[in-house]
């Protein structure tokens, strides 16, 4: 996990999915980078690196077996298309998501990795289904001009 590590990012649910998922397997480490917000306790089990620069996020992303995106269905939650997530995707590493409005349509060609929002044997299973995946093919992933190219568009047809 990488990013604001808050109670309105559902950290919550990331936390207990990572708890009973190293119950059953204890082969597997969760490692987190982010800014900790007010009253969010790290668990012990976790490996915090604490906050990596923006330059240094790639590496850890590179370095993952998984990355797991977890929200709230909130207006944040809804309206956020993380970095990290298509940091991954381009890096062909396995993501799990949180299931909101915007990862449906960022994950619209492999909903199977979406999971509902809080649900944590949802997430625990999916976890242990794809650890050792290795490598993962993405289709149609837009590039950064793909996607400035739209902005651009957009706005200009809005006014």
């Amino acid at each position: 996990f990488c990013g604001s590590i808050y109670h309105s990012r559902d950290i919550e649910t990331f936390f207990d999915a990572a708890r009973e998922t190293t119950k059953k397997n204890n082969d597997i480490a969760f490692v987190l980078t982010g800014r900790v917000g007010g009253g969010v306790k790290i668990p012990d089990f976790i490996n915090y690196l604490g906050y990596l620069s923006d330059s240094e996020i790639p590496y850890f992303i590179k370095s993952l077996d998984v990355l797991i995106v977890t929200n709230k269905d909130s207006k944040f939650g809804n309206y956020s298309y993380p970095v990290k997530l298509y940091e991954a995707m381009v890096n062909r590493i396995p993501v799990i998501v949180s299931k909101t409005e915007s990862t449906s349509w960022i994950m619209n060609k492999h909903q199977e990795l979406l999971v509902e929002v809080g649900d944590v044997t949802a997430l625990v299973k999916k976890i242990t289904d794809i650890i050792d995946l290795g490598c993962m093919e993405y289709e149609n992933l837009p590039t950064w001009r793909d996607i400035s190219n739209e902005l651009i568009n957009n706005m200009e047809t809005s006014y």
